[in-house]
C-alpha cells in the first residue's frame, strides 16, 4: 500500500478570528495593540525527529498547535505584551505539545520536528526544532 505523507502543515491567516471563537482573548496592548492581525504558519515533518519517523506526531502537533498557543496567549498578564512574552508563549507551546505527547498520547511512538513562523503585527516570530 501507499505510505502516508510524513509532512502536515498548518496556515491559520486569521489567529484573532479563531481565539474570539474560542473564547481564548490575548491582551489588546503592546505588540497586540491596534488589533494587530496575527497570522500562523507551521510545518510539521515526521521525518526529522531524533526518534522514529512517522506521521502520527505530525498530525497530533498540526492539530493542536494552534490551540495551545491561542491558550498559551490568553494567559499573558495584560500589561503590555513585548517580544519576550510572545517567544516565552511560544516555546511553552512546544513544551505543551511535547508534554502531552509523552504523557496522555501513549499510542503515539514516533516524532516530528517543526518550522514555526508566527506574525503579530509588523513582527514575526519563528522557531524551528528537529534536524
Amino acid at each position: 500500500g501507499k505510505s502516508k505523507p510524513l509532512v502536515r502543515h498548518v496556515i491559520v491567516k486569521d489567529l484573532n478570528k479563531i481565539g474570539t471563537r474560542l473564547k481564548l482573548e490575548h491582551p489588546k496592548t503592546g505588540i497586540f495593540g491596534n488589533k494587530a492581525p496575527m497570522g500562523l504558519y507551521a510545518l510539521f515533518d515526521g521525518q526529522s525527529s531524533a526518534g522514529e519517523s512517522g506521521p502520527m506526531a505530525a498530525d497530533f502537533c498540526a492539530k493542536n498547535f494552534h490551540m495551545k498557543l491561542l491558550e498559551r496567549l490568553s494567559r499573558l498578564p495584560a500589561v503590555p505584551a513585548d517580544e519576550a512574552a510572545v517567544e516565552s508563549a511560544l516555546r511553552g507551546t512546544f513544551e505543551d505539545l511535547d508534554r502531552e505527547l509523552l504523557t496522555n498520547q501513549l499510542d503515539i511512538k514516533d516524532g516530528c520536528g517543526a518550522a514555526v513562523g508566527l506574525l503579530i503585527g509588523d513582527h514575526i516570530f519563528t522557531a524551528v526544532l528537529g534536524r
